[in-house]
């Protein structure tokens, strides 16, 4: 496109271009397409995050270090999302070695098996973070959630009403289930 600007003294010719756009790269997932991934990230949504060959993946209720088999539901540009179909395996948080020679289990030894830090991931929208949060609110389970009240809790956490209101409405649903 060719523009002329005109003014007292002079013309000025201004040419502008057009970009240049690149075809879209083939993803490497369709819709319907069942995947094992491993899950490496936690979205601000709380969803896991996998790539394959570098193409986001968004994966609802999973946690960093679950390797799952998934089912791609949609395809955007840039990302999928996909449901979960099985769990193969569950990474557990590290634990200190047992030492030798010590027979005794004390009370503040730690558990075996490490429990879940929290069953608020289960509330879509909540991931590690916002539960860690909402611990320190003294929201530890999806009951106490339940019986919170939206507008104390919302300006505890500096969120909008709306969408505490929407776990805490998850949250009963959760328990009627």
């Amino acid at each position: 496109m060719l523009l002329y600007i005109v003014t007292n003294k002079s013309v000025k010719k201004m040419v502008f271009e057009r970009r240049i756009r690149r075809p879209p790269l083939p993803k490497p997932v369709k819709v319907g397409q069942e995947c094992e991934v491993t899950i490496e990230e936690i979205s601000r949504r709380g969803d896991g995050i996998a790539k394959i060959q570098n193409f986001v993946i968004f994966v609802p209720g999973t946690k960093v270090g679950d390797k799952v088999k998934v089912r791609i539901t949609r395809v955007a540009s840039r990302f999928a999302i996909a449901e979960k179909v099985s769990i193969m395996e569950i990474k557990l948080t590290h634990t200190p070695p047992i030492k030798e020679g010590v027979e005794e289990v004390t009370e503040k030894t730690a558990p075996a098996i490490p429990m879940q830090p929290t069953e608020l991931t289960i509330i879509e929208g909540i991931g590690v973070k916002r539960a860690e949060k909402l611990n320190s609110c003294g929201v530890n389970s999806v009951q106490d959630l339940a019986d919170f009240d939206s507008k104390e809790l919302s300006q505890k956490l500096q969120i909008s009403e709306k969408r505490v209101s929407k776990w805490i409405n998850e949250a009963k649903n959760a328990l009627k289930n």
